[in-house]
Formats: C-alpha cells, sequence, structure tokens
C-alpha cells in the first residue's frame, strides 16, 4: 500500500499481484509468508508481473534468481531488488535447467493462448519433481502445457486463475470493505474462460 498525501487529501495505492502472488505460493506450500525465508525461487520473466513477483518474494526473504531471455533486463531487476546482504540474481533463461529452486513463477506469456503448444520448460526444463512447486501466472488457457508438464514430474502447480482470483479479491474487498465470493469468482472467470 502506498499513501500519498497531497494539499491536504490523501491518496492510497494498492498491488494486489505482490499479495496474489506470495499468498498463492504460501497456500500451496502449507504455510505463511514467513516460511519463504531461505526458500529458492526462480523467477521467469523481468516485465511487470516478473518485477512484483520477485520484489514480493525477495521481500520475504526467499532467494530469489530472475530468469530472462535478455540478460540485462534481469540483471537490472535483480540489482534493482537487492539489497546489502539478501542479493537478488539474474540469469539468461537457457541457464534455467540449472535453477537451483524450489518455486518456479512464470511470469511470461509463453504457453498463453493462441500460443498453447510453447512452454518455457521447453528444451531445457528444470529439474523439478514432487518438491517442486511450478506457478503459471497465464490463465488462458487455465492448463497450460507447463502445468502438465510440471504436473507429470510430480511436482505441484499453481494455474493463473488463482492468481487471478486472488487479485479480484483484494480489489473488491479493497472497494467494499465485504468480503471477497472466491468461489463466485473462481467459477465466473472458469466459465467465461471455456466460452
Amino acid at each position: 500500500t502506498i499513501d500519498i498525501d497531497r494539499a491536504g487529501s490523501t491518496c492510497s495505492g494498492r498491488n494486489t499481484d505482490y499479495a496474489a502472488i506470495l499468498d498463492a505460493i504460501t497456500a500451496a506450500r502449507g504455510g505463511g509468508r514467513d516460511d519463504l525465508r531461505g526458500v529458492g525461487v526462480a523467477v521467469l520473466g523481468a516485465g511487470g508481473t516478473g518485477r512484483t513477483a520477485a520484489a514480493a518474494l525477495a521481500a520475504a526473504g526467499a532467494r530469489v534468481t530472475v530468469y530472462n531471455r535478455t540478460l540485462h533486463r534481469a540483471e537490472a531487476l535483480a540489482e534493482e531488488l537487492s539489497t546489502e546482504g539478501h542479493p537478488v540474481l539474474a540469469a539468461p533463461m537457457t541457464a534455467l535447467s540449472d535453477a537451483p529452486a524450489e518455486v518456479y513463477v512464470n511470469t511470461t506469456s509463453v504457453g498463453m493462448s493462441p500460443n498453447v503448444d510453447a512452454s518455457p520448460f521447453d528444451g531445457m526444463g528444470p529439474p523439478i519433481g514432487p518438491g517442486s512447486i511450478v506457478f503459471d501466472t497465464v490463465y488462458n488457457p487455465p492448463e497450460t502445457k507447463l502445468l502438465r508438464q510440471a504436473r507429470a514430474a510430480g511436482a505441484k502447480t499453481i494455474g493463473g486463475i488463482e492468481m487471478f482470483v486472488r487479485q479480484a479479491a483484494a480489489q473488491f474487498e479493497g472497494w467494499t470493505k465485504l468480503t471477497a465470493p472466491h468461489d463466485v469468482m473462481r467459477a465466473g472467470v472458469t466459465e467465461r474462460l471455456k466460452a
């Protein structure tokens, strides 16, 4: 949340992606945000959602590495988010197969409709298995090739709809001060994507 006071009026803004990312991952891991401390996380992509994911996870104490096709973008983001004693690292996407991570967060558009036969793991899949979590922020299609690959390897998966619903719920609650109907929202977006 950011509050700005101008001429006696206060404006407030919230990034709902930040909490949605953290809460989706902690729910899948079965713990709280404090349990992310020291967990290796590979963030794929250095765009807007990648920036938010890397910032949120680094602030929670995770060991974050940003992987991107354009290395200098990953390096710039890593430098911006690094703090003393808690660096954020950068690597080219081609190094993903050696990622020292438990959690993988895809924030790229790879696999998004209409290019549903693509995955960031194609040709260079990392060593994922039953102890891994793969979070694909792509929500169209709801079941991406990346999620199918991860599930086949025994990893836990989080689809983009989970983040989408958590964002919408936070926005709804921020505006209305009422409890958001998560199940109704999830059903609505799932039905809409089927159409």
